[in-house]
Formats: C-alpha cells, structure tokens, sequence
C-alpha cells in the first residue's frame, strides 16, 4: 500500500491551528505558543527522515512537548498569561463574552503538572484516546484515566466555588 504524497506547505496549512492551540494551551502565553509552532514547523521540514503522513500531528505535537519541556526547565516554570486571549475561529462577540472564563482556565490549567496538563490537553482537545495518551507520555492506561479524571473534577471544583 501507497501512502499518499503531500507537500510541506499542505501539512503546514492542514494542521497549524491544531498545533498552535495545544501549544497555547499547553504553555498559557500567546508569543510562546507561536514560538513552539514555528520550532515543531522547522524542524518537520528538516527531519533528515520520513514520516508517515497518519503520524505528522503526532510528531509535531512531540516535538512541542519537548521544546516546551526544554524551555520549562530553563526557566523553572516561568509562565505569564497574556492579557488578551482571542480565538481567530470565534466572533469578536463571543470572544468578548468568554475572555475572562477563559483566563481563569489558563490559569487554573497552568498550576497542574506538565504531565496532567498534557494528558487532559491530549484528551479534550485533540481527541486522543486513554490508550494512545498513556502510550505517548509512557504511562499505564489506569494512571492516565486517573490523571484526566482528577484534573476536570479539580477544574469542575475550582469552576463551582468562583
């Protein structure tokens, strides 16, 4: 069987917002998750090796992971939140309407470990499965399911007392 053949600006263009999402998401500040974007971005097109196009989002999601590691342990958990969060898929209005909820589960998210973060960003946003996250971040399936289900249930807590 033949993979399909795709060019570097199709893969660019079909998964940017997603990378760029779980980076913002991941590091809570705007500049930051453009940076991981561009680095993930670079350093597909210079891989020296191929890649299956079924795994690309999951490559570009490692290699954001990792950079964002990288730079964590630089800085020992520097992390500020930016002051306007826009969503270029949403109106202006609604935008409006959710910013401060928004900042608050950024906030909330960014006093999570990494890995609890990762786990629930991987689940809730990019649909993985239990099974593909605890192989991922090389956990068992129980800890994983543990990791999200705690994670909401604090975030659910934290959303019922404001």
């Amino acid at each position: 069987m033949t993979l399909p053949i795709i060019t570097f600006h199709q893969v660019y263009k079909k998964y940017v917002d997603d990378i760029l999402r779980f980076s913002f998401w991941l590091s809570g500040d705007k500049d930051e998750a453009k940076d991981l974007t561009s680095e993930a971005f670079v350093r597909l097109w210079t891989t020296p090796s191929e890649i299956e196009v079924d795994t690309v989002k999951k490559y570009l999601i490692t290699i954001v992971r990792n950079l964002y590691l990288q730079q964590l342990s630089k800085s020992k958990g520097k992390s500020i939140l930016p002051n306007s969060l826009i969503d270029n898929r949403q109106s202006i209005d609604k935008v409006v309407e959710n910013k401060s909820e928004l900042s608050r589960v950024l906030q909330q998210l960014q006093a999570f470990p990494e890995i609890d973060r990762t786990a629930l960003l991987l689940y809730a946003n990019e649909n993985y499965s239990y099974q593909e996250i605890a192989d991922y971040l090389n956990l068992s399936l129980s800890n994983v399911k543990i990791k999200i289900s705690r994670t909401r249930k604090i975030l659910h807590e934290l959303k019922k007392g404001e």
